[in-house]
C-alpha cells in the first residue's frame, strides 16, 4: 500500500482573495510558522520523499517539511495550480464584470471550459494523471505532495470520485491535508488535521 499525503501550501499575503493561479508569491510570516508547525506533526507518517509544485508558496512549504524530516524534495511543475488566464489576480466580482461571457461559461462547466490564456480543470487533471502514473510506477512508499487548493479538488474528483459540484464546496485551508491510501482494492481518502 502507498500512502500519499496531499497538502495545500501554507498562508500567503494574498489579501485580495481573488484568483491566484500562476502568480508566484511566497509565504507570509504566518505561513512560514504554519509550515514549521505542520512539519513537526509529520514524523510519525514515515514519509520517504516530498514532491512540490514549482510555485514559490508551495516550494517554501515543502522545503521546510523536507528539511525538518530530513528527506529529499523534488519539484514538479505538473503540481502547479490551475492557470486562471485572464482571471488571474482578479476577484470573482471583477472577473464577472470584466469578462462576463467567459466567467459565465466557466461557472457552467469548469471541467471543460478554459478562460482565455488559461486552462480547464480537465487540462490540469491531465498533467496530474501523468504525474500520478509516473509516481505509482516508482518504488516510493509514502510520499507528501505540496500543491494548491484547486489542484487538490481535482485530486478528489479524479481519485475519490467526488463530484465537481461537491468538491467545489470543500474549504481547503492553508496546510490542509488529505490522505490517499492506494491499495489493490482501490483508493481510500480521508481528511487529516495535522496542524
Amino acid at each position: 500500500m502507498q500512502k500519499i499525503l496531499i497538502i495545500r501550501h501554507a498562508s500567503t499575503d494574498w489579501e485580495k482573495m481573488g484568483y491566484l493561479g500562476h502568480t508566484d508569491i511566497g509565504l507570509s510570516e504566518k505561513g512560514l510558522k504554519q509550515a514549521e508547525t505542520l512539519s513537526k506533526t509529520l514524523f510519525k507518517e514515515h514519509i520517504g520523499i516530498v514532491f512540490t509544485s514549482n510555485l514559490l508558496r508551495a516550494y517554501q512549504t515543502a522545503d521546510i517539511i523536507s528539511k525538518k524530516l530530513g528527506i529529499p524534495l523534488k519539484e514538479d511543475k505538473r503540481l502547479c495550480e490551475v492557470n486562471f488566464g485572464v482571471f488571474e489576480g482578479l476577484t470573482r466580482e471583477e472577473a464577472r464584470e470584466k469578462f462576463s461571457y467567459q466567467f459565465e461559461k466557466r461557472e457552467l462547466d469548469k471541467w471543460n471550459f478554459a478562460s482565455e490564456e488559461g486552462e480547464s480543470y480537465k487540462d490540469a487533471g491531465s498533467r496530474l494523471l501523468e504525474f500520478m502514473h509516473e509516481l505509482q510506477e516508482k518504488p516510493f512508499e509514502n510520499v507528501i505532495i505540496v500543491t494548491h487548493a484547486t489542484l487538490i479538488k481535482i485530486f478528489l474528483i479524479l481519485f475519490a470520485e467526488i463530484m465537481l459540484k461537491d468538491a467545489e464546496k470543500i474549504l481547503i485551508e492553508p496546510c490542509s491535508c488529505f490522505e490517499f491510501d492506494f491499495n489493490k482494492n482501490g483508493v481510500v481518502v480521508s481528511w487529516k488535521k495535522l496542524s
